[in-house]
């Protein structure tokens, strides 16, 4: 008997660690996504401005602030 409640017991926390890892893996696919769009605007942000071409407001000030939107 102490075999078989053994055997559950550890069905029963595996079943709890497999639950636990998808919501680790979920969590670190939106953290390397989030990370990989900053960076790329990051990128793109440095690319204009090193080519002269970033946003610029009415008075030709370069757009150098993150933006408030979020889609």
């Amino acid at each position: 008997m102490d075999l078989k409640k053994e055997n559950q017991f550890l069905l029963e926390e595996n079943k709890h660690l497999k639950e636990t890892l998808k919501v680790y893996q979920n969590h670190l696919e939106r953290v390397i996504e989030c990370y990989s769009v900053e960076k790329y605007r990051s990128a793109v942000q440095k690319n204009r401005e090193a080519d002269g071409t970033a946003p610029q407001d009415s008075d030709g000030n370069t757009y150098r602030g993150k933006s408030v939107a979020n889609y």
